[in-house]
């Protein structure tokens, strides 16, 4: 489950080409379709990394700003 979220960002802005020559190449139907399937995914993304739990990181800079 590592860079899940990382990737829930960045796949659509890396398909977004993809799905602009899919629209000129197959039309509106296909790319519809490749849209959905590309946000379909990032949204059960976000969904796995919201249910899979908090994620606690600890620094040495932090420090300085106390625990809360």
């Amino acid at each position: 489950m590592d860079h899940i979220l990382l990737q829930a960002v960045f796949i659509p802005l890396l398909l977004s080409p993809v799905a602009y020559l899919v629209g000129r190449r197959h039309g509106m139907a296909a790319v519809t379709w490749f849209s959905l399937a590309v946000l379909a995914y990032c949204t059960a993304l976000v969904a796995i990394a919201s249910l899979d739990g908090g994620t606690e990181e600890r620094h040495a800079w932090t420090g300085m700003f106390g625990e809360f």
